[in-house]
């Protein structure tokens, strides 16, 4: 890939100078997001080109994402094809390795729950020892136009350890018939019986429902992991 060329608008400023502006610029884009979601590189070297004026490339980005992960700022998790059994290779999911650091370097603005509860799940997976994934499932629709398409899903993790493996959705409220089949649908459409998890912040007791599926509180999810059992 060819590196993108920046002009610089401030002669006055070295190019070392302006490196660790870049670098600064992307640790705190990528922890200001409202919650875990894709990262597209190419879009970072575009907005620091087009808005910030500071020399950037896409094989930059990746390296400086390396090292935060390696300092454990940030956790990555694959999209994982469900039924075709496949890894997709870009783009990728990230999470916050530590929340608390997340929104001190977000000067704690965007406390959205619903992407805090799904990073705290990831995180607490991972502490279990379990390869945690993002699951996609496609399901038969049309197109504005009527034409057949494949519609994308994702369940929010895929859990697994050692012949053990869970669908997890993180909701942290299922009010009304509507948002439950949205969390729902995903679980529908693996083609196969592997224990399928909702947890929910808006439920006391867990149970089951009629598809088989244990809705369960966060909080009992963080405090018992015979759950994973």
């Amino acid at each position: 890939m060819k590196f993108l060329q920046f002009a610089s608008s401030e002669p006055s400023v070295s190019s070392s100078a302006r490196m660790n502006l870049t670098m600064s610029e992307l640790r705190y884009r990528t922890a200001r997001r409202k919650g875990p979601t894709l990262l597209s590189f190419l879009k970072l070297v575009r907005f620091f080109d087009k808005f910030l004026r500071l020399p950037a490339y896409f094989s930059f980005c990746n390296r400086q994402n390396c090292y935060l992960k390696d300092a454990f700022l940030f956790c990555e998790c694959k999209r994982y094809d469900v039924r075709g059994k496949a890894y997709f290779e870009y783009p990728m999911k990230y999470y916050c390795e530590d929340i608390g650091l997340r929104n001190a370097r977000t000067g704690f603005r965007q406390m959205e729950m619903t992407h805090i509860m799904e990073n705290i799940i990831c995180s607490e997976l991972r502490a279990r020892d379990y390869h945690v994934d993002v699951g996609i499932v496609y399901e038969n629709g049309k197109s504005k136009s009527g034409a057949n398409i494949k519609i994308s899903r994702e369940i929010d993790f895929i859990a697994t350890k050692g012949n053990k493996k869970f669908y997890i959705q993180s909701a942290f409220a299922m009010p009304d018939e509507e948002k439950k089949a949205i969390e729902l649908k995903p679980f529908s459409l693996t083609g196969d019986s592997f224990p399928k998890i909702v947890i929910r912040q808006d439920i006391g007791n867990p149970w089951y429902d009629d598809n088989g599926f244990l809705n369960i509180s966060l909080i009992d999810f963080l405090l018992d992991d015979s759950y994973l059992n």
